[in-house]
């Protein structure tokens, strides 16, 4: 296992971060290659896929051989649009992914589940309530 300083190392010499996961529930791994400056090409079960599609932050595909060999190909043949690519990754952990921002979204989030838990202690529980997604968060 790779951490630490050598961690870091590694996702900052790193052209291109690549996780083609047939399930991922976030993808912490992905936002560690953001914050370095990494593009990256994930598949469309990370669950952080459609973050990276609209910030351009790096290429979504689907988990197929093909789109992810092109996908590579394409990016580390064109410096330009890979370094643009990894500064908007970076830019897009500093708006959406750090601890202070993502603490504070999380309080204002359990605060209104606590205050709407008071206010129907009363009355029977609603199945159809939603939780927010993790988008909104």
């Amino acid at each position: 296992m790779v951490t630490g300083d050598q961690k870091i190392a590694l996702l900052s010499d790193a052209d291109i971060f690549i996780l083609p996961s047939y399930t991922e529930n976030f993808g912490i791994a992905v936002v560690e290659a953001l914050a370095m400056g990494t593009p990256v090409i994930i598949s469309n079960k990370v669950n952080i896929w459609r973050e990276i599609r609209d910030a351009d932050a790096g290429i979504v595909v689907s988990c197929n051989v093909e789109e992810i060999t092109k996908a590579c190909l394409d990016l580390l043949k064109d410096d330009t649009r890979r370094n643009a690519m990894g500064a908007n990754g970076r830019k897009l952990v500093e708006k959406c992914f750090v601890i202070e921002k993502t603490a504070k979204m999380l309080e204002k989030h359990f605060m209104q589940l606590i205050n709407s838990n008071k206010s129907h202690k009363n009355k029977p529980s609603d199945a159809t309530q939603k939780m927010p997604s993790a988008t909104s968060i």
